[in-house]
């Protein structure tokens, strides 16, 4: 998830610390805990990032911190269900590796890189993967049924709806820097063109999927 547009960024917490959205990922509610695979890569490890500072030594609980072990040393109820959420979020990454793999097979993730007009400067924020519109539009039926059997179809459309939520955090950082002139540059009337036609051809497949669906 991007979560800012500068090195150190994250405008999803304020200034206190504070999460922000009225969604916190799961990933973040788990910490400082996660599991990490041994040397091996077979097993998975449970770890704590000290350098979060959020595991005490001494067994206190009060209205932030909670017993890890109870009295009889088996882990508190709020730790198993901290430890069933991780074993969630550890299924779930491996599945969504599967179905990303499947879309890079189907050579439908490419690079996607943001143009960004700041104060001092234009910036392109690189490293970023999307999804090719134009290639997805051009899949035959039989693969994109098959994408959509196994919810990659969903991870694809789940991204590239995602890409409306730029002009929300480009407003959340002109709120918190003031950099007023953070926008996305400006489109060409080529691209302009462009994107109209790929809402047009988002429209086209959306009918597409509704189809094959109807077809199952």
């Amino acid at each position: 998830v991007l979560q800012g547009f500068e090195p150190g960024q994250n405008l999803s917490v304020d200034e206190k610390g504070c999460w922000l959205s009225p969604y916190v990922p799961s990933v973040n509610r788990t910490l400082p805990f996660k599991f990490s695979p041994n040397k091996e890569g077979e097993d998975l490890i449970l770890v704590y990032d000290q350098d979060l500072d959020c595991v005490r030594e001494e067994n206190k609980a009060d209205d932030t911190f909670h017993p890890i072990f109870e009295k009889n040393d088996v882990f508190s109820e709020n730790f198993t269900q901290l430890l069933n959420l991780m074993k969630n979020i550890t299924d779930n990454l491996k599945l969504t590796e599967d179905l990303i793999n499947q879309l890079n097979d189907a050579g439908l993730i490419i690079e996607w890189p943001i143009d960004l007009k700041f104060k001092q400067g234009n910036k392109v924020l690189k490293g970023l993967y999307g999804i090719d519109v134009e290639k997805l539009y051009k899949l035959s039926s039989k693969l994109l049924t098959n994408l959509m059997k196994t919810k990659a179809l969903e991870l694809a459309f789940g991204q590239i709806f995602s890409i409306g939520n730029l002009e929300r955090l480009a407003a959340t950082h002109i709120r918190v820097s003031g950099d007023e002139k953070l926008i996305p540059e400006k489109m060409s009337l080529r691209e302009e063109a462009l994107a109209k036609q790929k809402k047009e051809q988002n429209k086209e497949l959306n009918e597409l999927v509704k189809n094959l669906m109807s077809d199952e």
